[in-house]
This record gives structure tokens, C-alpha cells and sequence, in this order.
């Protein structure tokens, strides 16, 4: 199976050949001493042994970074970048970065629909001030902060 694997590789590079043929022995799925897990479709089973390899050991966190970048033409017709970035860890056996980051800004969301702060109905996208700028203002309180620049 492995140089089946290793016959698809179309990089010539040794050095990167080598890299993928170590990464998928370490996933094990060439293995016959790692049970197969059968259930729905292939990248059911991928996922189901990255689940296995992946999971965080006593101790560790995650880390997200979020980097928004946006190419603006000013009514001058001059040119500039806007970033937008935001950096956090998770706890470690708590939280992770990745559910706060989500989480939190849909509970905000959730806690202005409630005290009628964001009167619009149906599946909106947060794309309008009235929607995100009261999000915006909370998250900070929430640690959750975001560094913007124009370059």
C-alpha cells in the first residue's frame, strides 16, 4: 500500500516525499496493527483517526489567529491595507480558543436578540454595523480583542 501511495506523490523533491510518506505512517492507516474503523465515508474514517491521534493531552491548548486583510480604494482613488487581527490561547483543560471565539460572539448575539438591542428577523449574517458594532463592543470584555492597522 505504501508504494502505491508513494507512486501517486507527484513532487520529485526527496526531502517533501519523505515528509508525506512519514505522515501518513503516522496516521497509521497503512498499519495493520491499527484497528479500521468502518463507519460512513472515507473522510468519516480520517476524521475519526485524527480524532484519535489529535486529541489534546493533559495540559496542552489551542491557539487561533484570525487575520483579516482588506485591499481599499479610497474615494481618491489612493490605495491602502486594512488588517485586522486577533490572537488567543485556549485554557489548558478548559476552554478552548477555537469554542470562545465562536461561541462567545453567538451568545452575545443571542443575549442583544433577547434584550431587543438587534430587532432584525430571519438568518442575517452580521455584515451591517446595526448587527455587528454592539457584538464588536462587548467582545472586548469578553477578552476576546482584535489589533487593527492600516498600512
Amino acid at each position: 500500500l505504501l508504494s502505491a501511495i508513494e507512486s501517486k506523490i507527484e513532487t520529485q523533491d526527496p526531502e517533501l516525499r519523505k515528509r508525506v510518506i512519514h505522515g501518513i505512517k503516522w496516521l497509521g492507516i497503512t498499519s495493520p496493527d491499527v484497528p479500521a474503523v468502518k463507519r460512513g465515508s472515507y473522510l468519516d474514517v480520517l476524521c475519526a483517526r485524527l480524532e484519535e491521534l489529535m486529541m489534546y493531552g493533559e495540559g496542552e491548548r489551542d491557539m487561533i489567529i484570525l487575520q483579516h486583510k482588506f485591499e481599499v480604494e479610497n474615494k481618491d482613488g489612493s490605495h491602502n491595507t486594512r488588517t485586522s487581527v486577533t490572537l488567543m490561547y485556549g485554557e489548558p483543560n478548559g476552554f478552548q480558543a477555537m469554542a470562545k471565539t465562536v461561541g462567545v460572539p453567538c451568545g452575545i448575539a443571542t443575549q442583544l436578540i433577547l434584550d431587543g438591542k438587534i430587532n432584525t428577523t430571519g438568518v442575517i449574517a452580521p455584515m451591517t454595523p446595526e448587527i455587528y458594532q454592539p457584538i464588536m463592543d462587548i467582545l472586548p470584555s469578553e477578552g476576546i480583542n482584535a489589533v487593527e492597522e492600516t498600512i
